[in-house]
């Protein structure tokens, strides 16, 4: 992309979903040719004589989206590439950067990491950050966006969740010392409709009755709804859940799962004693399931960057428009290319250093890289605008710093957004919706994590 002085600027993002928001852009990792698994010494092995390297040594500015999400280390081998292309010892090779993003919202992931990991992995902790200057935005254009439409009341609820909502990023409405905070009634489920059932007629009114050969209706329905929920466990059970209820026949795929290499944590077994059905078991982070249960007309999310240029990225949401056995058509529901046709295959997925090590092997799937999205991961919502909004705390909490600030401000406005919490300690439910349901009718608290250190270091202190 170029600015309006001519000159030549990239935008990128840390997230597949924040890059389709961007005017040309491209998530980093693609981009900069940046490792899945990054260490401090990583590289990113960009050939000088590319064109890619070629545009990397004439730009003027590099935008990044969603910074705070990304891997300290990530970014440090973005600086060390721009530097040696650019044969300049100045940081990033003296491009301008601009790091956009806010830290109240979730920080890099780090499988199983302390809090104390995780602060040492994000953006405050790089070697660069001494020489980065911090500018504020004031307005909260999600909640603003509507505001032509408002009446002075709804305004001034408007303003007032707002100003609650930074209360709930910083940490500061929080209940001490039980770093618990009291959700507002009005965010909660009306009496007597606490209860997962209650949040999907929120959510989803029109399900059952949706008309599936409307393309229309089905783009209403699911292109701005969404249920949050922290894990993948309880977002899989929603969806299974959702996808009954949903009007049509099941269409069903299973996966072609192989060893591609054993490793010592594996107890020195051969790739061929490990037998199919503890692979078909395996559910490693961001893969598809062995069995895929989809119908159409269901929305659904891509887990892997098939085609940026053409808006499959991962993270995109899609409507199964036709399924077939060798190719998947769908329409992409969000982003530029929002109504286009798109057909998605098979491909082969391949378990990264990180989830190959917790699994002692590498394995490799070959399956559609979908999966059902009426409701999705906290996580996966980052950088998402939704216009009706469920959040399913009642089997558990959030569990780290900024995914509770994430949840509440995904909505456009405050009517459009409620949450369903336990009356107890989450440790004690079990995984049945009716204990759930009990459980849910009395709730007014949920933990809210907020690592205090990464906002102090971005308020200089």
């Amino acid at each position: 992309m170029t600015y309006s002085r001519g000159d030549q600027a990239i935008a990128v993002a840390s997230s597949g979903v924040a890059a389709l928001l961007l005017k040309g852009g491209h998530t980093a990792h693609s981009t900069f040719r940046i490792p899945l698994d990054t260490l401090p010494t990583s590289t990113c092995p960009v050939d000088r004589e590319s064109d890619l390297a070629l545009m990397l040594r004439t730009t003027k500015l590099i935008i990044w989206d969603e910074a705070p999400m990304a891997h300290r280390f990530a970014v440090e081998a973005v600086d060390r590439l721009l530097r040696d292309l650019r044969e300049a010892e100045e940081h990033f090779g003296g491009v301008t950067m601009i790091f956009a993003g806010d830290f109240r919202q979730c920080l890099p992931v780090v499988p199983k990491g302390t809090p104390g990991q995780i602060v040492d992995a994000s953006l405050i902790k790089a070697d660069f950050w001494r020489d980065v200057r911090v500018l504020r935005l004031t307005e909260n254009m999600r909640l603003s966006s509507n505001a032509d439409a408002m009446d002075e009341a709804q305004l001034a609820r408007t303003r007032d969740f707002t100003e609650w909502l930074l209360t709930v990023g910083d940490g500061t409405a929080n209940m001490h010392p039980y770093d618990k905070i009291a959700l507002p009634d009005y965010l909660l489920l009306p009496d007597g409709q606490r209860t997962a059932e209650g949040l999907i007629n929120f959510v989803y009114p029109g399900l059952r009755t949706v008309n599936k050969e409307s393309l229309e209706d089905l783009i209403q329905l699911f292109s701005r709804q969404a249920i949050l929920a922290p894990h993948n466990a309880r977002v899989d059970r929603i969806n299974a859940k959702l996808l009954e209820e949903f009007n049509g026949d099941y269409i069903e795929y299973r996966s072609a799962d192989e060893v591609v290499e054993a490793g010592e944590t594996g107890g020195g077994m051969a790739p061929e004693l490990i037998s199919p059905e503890y692979l078909y078991s395996i559910n490693p982070s961001n893969f598809p399931a062995h069995h895929l249960r989809l119908k159409e007309g269901i929305p659904v999310v891509l887990l892997r960057n098939l085609d940026p240029d053409a808006g499959l990225c991962n993270g995109t949401r899609l409507i199964v428009s036709h399924a077939r056995s060798r190719v998947i058509q769908a329409i992409i529901l969000t982003g530029d290319r929002a109504g286009t046709t798109v057909f998605i295959p098979r491909v082969r997925l391949e378990t990264n250093a990180t989830g190959s090590r917790q699994l002692g092997f590498t394995m490799r799937r070959l399956q559609f890289p979908l999966r059902v999205a009426l409701a999705m991961t906290i996580n996966k919502a980052q950088g998402q605008s939704l216009d009706r909004v469920g959040v399913d705390l009642s089997l558990h909490p959030v569990f780290t710093h900024g995914q509770l600030y994430v949840a509440l401000s995904r909505a456009m406005s405050v009517d459009r957004i409620k949450v369903l919490l336990p009356s107890r300690d989450p440790a004690d439910d079990d995984d049945d919706l009716q204990a759930v349901d009990r459980a849910a009718a009395a709730a007014t608290a949920t933990p809210n994590p907020v690592f205090r250190s990464v906002l102090r270091a971005m308020n200089g202190e």
